[in-house]
């Protein structure tokens, strides 16, 4: 973001007091807290915030950090529940990144359980799918006869006392 894309001018944006309660106890890093206070901060109405792993490496903190220490940040998060966005392996670029416990207009409460549970029930799918299409008794056979290949091989090349 550049000076003066604030996605709301003025107001106040709410810490969750658990988020107080999870660094005292030690489950939040201050580097984790940091970037999760700048992300609040600079999130929209709907706690959204688009964001750019370049541009959180300049902004989040006060010396530029690398990307790949902002992804291992944003991903402890993610594992935490406190933000989500979509994985996005490879990509640059904006993206979204939702806030767990943020405040809606009705003093409604933002959660992130429906997009969690989305992201759990396709990772299941595409394991059962993996698991049927891939681990079969011909599979388990053929990696058998594989291995016992591999050992001749080896027997002929050291000698048959070799073992693996």
């Amino acid at each position: 973001m550049q000076d003066g894309d604030c996605p709301i001018e003025g107001g106040y944006v709410p810490i969750p007091r658990n988020l107080v309660r999870d660094c005292r106890n030690g489950l939040m890093s201050q580097p984790e807290r940091n970037l999760l206070v700048w992300l609040r901060m600079t999130a929209d109405k709907m706690g959204v915030t688009h964001c750019s792993m370049a541009d959180l490496s300049v902004e989040a903190f006060n010396d530029k950090v690398s990307i790949s220490y902002i992804n291992k940040l944003l991903r402890s998060l993610k594992s935490k529940r406190w933000v989500w966005y979509e994985d996005r392996p490879g990509r640059r670029g904006v993206f979204e990144l939702h806030h767990k416990d943020w405040m809606l207009k009705g003093n409604k409460i933002k959660e992130l359980d429906e997009l969690f549970e989305d992201e759990e029930g396709w990772g299941e799918t595409v394991a059962q799918s993996v698991a049927q299409s891939e681990v079969g008794e011909e599979k388990v056979a053929e990696s058998q006869s594989i291995e016992r290949s591999k050992q001749a091989i080896r027997e002929t090349l050291y000698g048959s006392s070799y073992k693996s």
